[in-house]
């Protein structure tokens, strides 16, 4: 059994998607309140360029957001986020996994 990274998207390679069953994203507070997608950007270069590799491999978290008792979805700025970030990469489903329901939560986050 493989190993879930818990890296960084700057660590982030196309070795490190190709390595693991799951690579996990965490979007920190402060870029989701500045509508800031670099980072986010970034790692999703990395599996467009891992292509069929990169399916179903991406979860996407949100750190800063732990001690608040609504779920992500019901939270209006990562909707927002979100809702924007889809904007930018709709093919973005490709890469979400569904491991702990990422997937799920993500799109219940542009419903």
């Amino acid at each position: 059994m493989k190993n879930i990274d818990f890296g960084l998207s700057e660590n982030v390679t196309i070795k490190t998607i190709l390595k693991y069953n799951y690579v996990m994203h965490n979007i920190d507070k402060q870029d989701i309140i500045n509508q800031n997608f670099k980072s986010t950007l970034n790692i999703i270069k990395k599996f467009e360029q891992a292509g069929k590799q990169g399916k179903d491999k991406l979860l996407l978290l949100f750190y800063g957001y732990d001690n608040v008792r609504e779920e992500i979805y019901e939270i209006p700025e990562i909707r927002n986020y979100v809702k924007k970030l889809i904007k930018k990469i709709p093919h973005l489903f490709y890469f979400l996994s569904n491991f702990q329901q990422n997937k799920g939560l993500i799109t219940a986050c542009i419903s």
